[in-house]
């Protein structure tokens, strides 16, 4: 999901708080970004309602298919 829209202020902030990925955000989810990359992508959850859910609904997602992996291994 590449460019959400988000106004929050000047059109700066509009760029930088809307350009990004789910992927990019999955990513932070994983602890998989170099600190620059994960710093931007903090900053755009932070910023931008679409980006926070679906920060929050990849952390659920993710405590689940833990859940269910311990489950299953046990």
């Amino acid at each position: 999901m590449k460019s959400q829209t988000f106004t929050h202020g000047n059109v700066a902030d509009e760029m930088t708080y809307s350009n990004f990925e789910e992927s990019d955000i999955q990513a932070y989810v994983d602890n998989m970004l170099e600190p620059r990359d994960a710093d931007r992508i903090k900053k755009i959850i932070n910023h931008n309602p679409e980006a926070n859910r679906q920060y929050h609904r990849l952390v659920q997602q993710k405590k689940m298919l833990r859940t269910w992996w311990q489950r299953s291994v046990n």
